[in-house]
């Protein structure tokens, strides 16, 4: 009987992988189904690693003979140049359509793939998902089953991005693929921002004349009242109005705001990665107003219709400075906006706080937290911990700043001499707010007395930014708290160790992690490097002079002299401390050196590559 439902769940799910628009019911019916499977083989897990192919975007599409290899040089090329995808990349250059990349990574893959445009997406669901994730990685969820989370992305090879996904939700991720287009328009609408949009648009259309009621005026009537315009240029509508245009254009990473007046009707376009993209319009009755509410903000003369002006003006937005240069011009149908932004990058000096109890006894089972914070926030800290073990006494202390990108996923493994800890690996995503990763530890009944050390490793993208170090008191309890004697390491300057064949990779992992920890400098030129006469002389040289050594292990790497002689180098020059393994490939597809297997090889970054 069990063989039979199996062999009809297979049969179901193959059907569902190759219909090329899911309908909603059908992405509930797959997850089901999936959810019946994965329970006849073993007990549900949550985390588990989700199956992803490791093959490059690339590759898939020159064996599909979609491009020429002459057309992925060009895209590689640009993609470094301007950080952008490999697959936008590729669109935007013409060589292939959306469709077409779509229903490529969907045989390819063997997941389905699905039309997210005007998709209305529960609440509930949302919120599996947070916003700074969504627009980060451009993914959309879907669909909750069970401990199985359906997740739209434009780009499912994103294996990162699933990883950071899955640590923060503990789900299992199951990934469709969607036009980016497409799935950019239903972010916008499902998160705040579009939803606001359209209620706003609405609430002003119905409040208002249409465009094709608005009678015509004379060139030398259109200056009107100045009074008149000040009033409109204040009013409540107007101002949400202006608010909202500017709101949407740094929601959308817009770098200039085109709003451009037509004889019926008022465009407002947004230039994104250097793409004008048309949004909706407000109503064409607003026109004269709007143009005098972004005078008003640039200080600039009202009542000049025929000359051009340009201003400026800053706002404060979610915690950042934005600079808005303002240009207006005159036309035959009205004056024309540019507002270009000028922003400061979206990044947060950040503090880390350690708090825990003054002193635990042997028998003992306490919590660690570890908070991200910024400075005038630290009070508010010292609160919700005191809070958190009901007003007794606590001990913290401070470490950093260290800049982080808006938006970051940090990992936190700790570690603690002799002591359990039953969770070492939490997750903190940083979005300007306090936000803390929270340990479990224990200490075991014999345990002697006396401080035990303790440290907390600091991660993105599986890769190690920096530690704190400090000292847990095992011993009678006393009444004042003290101090944690701490010290702290964040790495400044990073050396890359990795094949040829897996450049691509590599790249993608050091641009996310440079942009997330704008701090940290990574030196990734190691193939020019291994070109020279010298270069073993060198890399003696140059690897020491680091703060930390980037592995990244596979298959490529594990056959490479090149690799090998580097890791040696490091291993003899700094200690097995120095190394930090990123592995590309699951253990059993590239085991470790034996000289690393023993410590760095057994934490959880390996786990966390494992097969479920």
């Amino acid at each position: 009987m069990i063989k039979s439902i199996t062999n009809c769940c297979s049969w179901l799910v193959r059907k569902l992988n190759i219909i090329g628009n899911l309908t909603a019911e059908n992405v509930a019916l797959r997850q089901q189904l999936i959810v019946l499977k994965r329970n006849q083989k073993r007990p549900a897990l949550k985390g588990r690693r989700t199956k992803i192919s490791r093959r490059r975007l690339g590759d898939v599409l020159l064996e599909q003979e979609l491009i020429s290899k002459e057309q992925l040089a060009e895209c590689v090329h640009l993609q470094r140049q301007k950080g952008q995808s490999l697959a936008h990349a590729l669109v935007e250059r013409g060589y292939l359509s959306e469709e077409d990349l779509v229903i490529t990574l969907s045989e390819q893959l063997g997941i389905p793939h699905i039309r997210v445009a005007n998709y209305k997406i529960p609440e509930e669901v949302l919120k599996e998902v947070p916003e700074t994730l969504a627009r980060q990685y451009q993914m959309l969820p879907i669909s909750v089953t069970g401990d199985v989370l359906t997740v739209a992305m434009a780009d499912p090879l994103n294996i990162m991005a699933l990883d950071d996904l899955r640590m923060l939700t503990s789900s299992d991720i199951e990934p469709v693929v969607a036009v980016e287009s497409e799935l950019v328009e239903a972010i916008e609408k499902n998160y705040g921002v579009g939803k606001q949009s359209e209620k706003i648009y609405d609430e002003l259309v119905s409040g208002q004349e249409s465009a094709e009621n608005v009678e015509a005026v004379e060139e030398e009537d259109d200056i009107g009242d100045i009074a008149s315009l000040e009033s409109e240029a204040e009013g409540a509508p107007v101002i949400k109005l202006a608010n909202l245009i500017i709101v949407n254009a740094l929601e959308a990473t817009a770098s200039d705001i085109h709003i451009e007046p037509f004889e019926n009707e008022l465009r407002v376009r947004y230039r994104v990665d250097g793409m004008l993209e048309e949004t909706k319009s407000p109503p064409k009755s607003f026109q004269n107003a709007l143009t005098s509410r972004y005078k008003i903000l640039s200080g600039l003369d009202i009542a000049e219709h025929r000359l051009p002006q340009d201003g400026r003006f800053r706002i404060r937005y979610k915690g950042r400075e934005v600079d808005f240069r303002v240009s207006i011009l005159p036309g035959e149908h009205g004056e024309s906006i540019v507002l270009r932004a000028q922003d400061e990058p979206a990044q947060d000096n950040v503090h880390f706080s350690i708090t825990s109890p003054p002193e635990v006894l042997p028998g003992e089972s306490f919590i660690v937290n570890v908070w991200a914070h910024l400075d005038k926030q630290r009070q508010e800290v010292c609160r919700r911990a005191r809070e958190a073990v009901a007003q007794r006494k606590i001990q913290i202390q401070s470490k950093g700043p260290i800049e982080v990108q808006k938006g970051t996923v940090l990992s936190v493994d700790l570690t603690v001499d002799a002591l359990t800890v039953q969770e070492r690996t939490d997750t903190i995503l940083w979005v300007g707010e306090i936000a803390s990763a929270t340990f479990p530890v224990s200490a075991p009944m014999d345990l002697g007395l006396g401080p035990r050390h303790a440290c907390a490793t600091i991660r993105v993208g599986g890769m190690q930014v920096g530690k704190v170090h400090f000292v847990i008191c095992i011993g009678e309890k006393t009444t004042q708290p003290a101090n944690l004697p701490t010290q702290e390491h964040w790495h400044q300057k990073a050396f890359a160790s990795y094949a040829s064949e897996d450049r691509d990779d590599v790249l993608a992992r050091v641009q996310g992690i440079e942009k997330a920890a704008p701090f940290m400098k990574v030196f990734l030129d190691v193939l020019s490097l291994r070109s020279g006469a010298s270069w073993e002389e060198e890399i003696l040289r140059l690897i020491p002079t680091n703060d930390i050594f980037y592995l990244f292990w596979s298959g490529h790497a594990r056959d490479s002299k090149y690799v090998e002689a580097e890791w040696r180098c490091a291993l003899k020059t700094r200690g097995i401390d120095f190394i930090d393994p990123v592995p590309l490939v699951p253990p059993e597809e590239a085991p470790p050196p034996s000289e690393l297997a023993a410590k760095h090889f057994n934490d959880w970054t390996v786990a966390f590559m494992k097969k479920p």
